[in-house]
């Protein structure tokens, strides 16, 4: 899914409509919800990025709203919630627009950097980042495929991300992936790497028995263990697949096209 937006949810409630979508345009993906007049149609407010509103039934005024972090929804965890509520505010209780202003403002809680620069090589720490479980990860499997957007490396990158770092790094990955199909490797090319020479040696070995992408120490060491044993590997599929792609390493080590 390349380019589309669906409307996941529609309440009505006291000439208020509130709509909640979830978009992929571009290769970037969005989770919004806004609150439109029923009568005009105009949009009073929006919410979000990544605001998840839950409505408990249709006698109770308040809606619950999770507040996350990245608009990426595989890497969705709620940081914060909120009890909103249209209509007369009460003695004490901030207004709804006071409490959506305070979701935009609010800074994300500190977290341990999962990315610790690995390579001085960016585009190689943006593949490392696509080749990271999710958040929401069942299991110790690769789950990068055609369909995984670049921006999916935003999460693990944090202010390191670059949209071009991303959409290069996604792009050698592809290029492996059709090149060991076209060999005849069934599934996914990329996990089967990563079972065949990455899995089985310490210490992702012994990191993949206690899996846990919840946390960010254990991603960390993950991460740290990708480099370690196939560093030389990812740099090998860059320099083979970066540079037929006319990518060229520039003094700042960027990568640019």
């Amino acid at each position: 899914m390349t380019d589309a937006s669906i409307a996941t949810a529609l309440q009505v409630r006291q000439g208020l409509v509130l709509i909640e979508w979830f978009y992929r345009k571009d290769g970037t993906t969005g989770f919004w919800h806004a609150v439109f007049d029923s009568e005009s149609g105009k949009e009073l407010e929006k919410i979000g990025p990544s605001d998840v509103l839950l409505k408990l039934n249709e006698h109770d005024p308040w809606w619950i709203a999770f507040q996350g972090g990245g608009n990426e929804t595989a890497n969705y965890v709620p940081q914060s919630i909120y009890r909103l509520k249209y209509g007369v505010p009460e003695r004490g209780v901030p207004t709804a627009a006071a409490t959506i202003e305070a979701l935009r403002s609010a800074s994300p809680p500190a977290r341990i950097k999962a990315i610790t620069k690995a390579s001085k090589n960016p585009v190689i720490n943006h593949m490392i980042a696509l080749l990271s479980p999710t958040r929401t990860s069942a299991s110790t499997t690769i789950e990068f495929c055609p369909t995984v957007p670049g921006q999916r490396a935003r999460y693990w990158m944090g202010g390191d991300y670059d949209d071009v770092m991303a959409n290069v790094a996604r792009d050698v990955l592809l290029a492996v992936w059709a090149e060991r199909q076209a060999d005849g490797v069934t599934g996914s090319p990329i996990d089967a790497w990563f079972k065949a020479e990455i899995a089985s040696q310490e210490p992702m070995k012994t990191l993949l028995t206690r899996f846990n992408p919840q946390d960010d120490v254990w991603i960390g060491a993950y991460q740290q263990a990708l480099f370690d044993l196939g560093g030389k590997t990812l740099e090998g599929w860059f320099d083979q697949y970066g540079t037929a792609a006319g990518v060229v390493r520039t003094p700042a080590k960027r990568q640019v096209r």
